[in-house]
């Protein structure tokens, strides 16, 4: 049943926020790197893959910094060949 009540939105965009962009989002990582709120994982094939819950209380300024940070990261990896953010 889809619900189309437009209250309902936020609670389920939330209850999955919580429940899947943490540690059960990616339990095949290689290797978990935390930058503030994000979390950047390595996978076996050369895959870089960056996600986050939310920006907590980062604003643009410091999302300027922390971003070329995560990228630098996976930069310094040799063997990193792709990169995914996940939004």
């Amino acid at each position: 049943m889809l619900h189309r009540d437009p209250d309902t939105r936020p609670v389920l965009l939330r209850a999955y926020d919580t429940q899947l962009r943490n540690e059960s989002e990616t339990p095949s990582a290689m290797a978990v790197t935390l930058l503030g709120p994000l979390r950047l994982l390595t996978f076996a094939g050369g895959r870089g893959f960056i996600t986050y819950r939310d920006f907590g209380d980062l604003n643009e300024a410091a999302l300027r910094r922390v971003i070329p940070q995560a990228l630098e990261h996976f930069q310094r990896d040799p063997t990193i060949g792709r990169v995914e953010w996940k939004t």
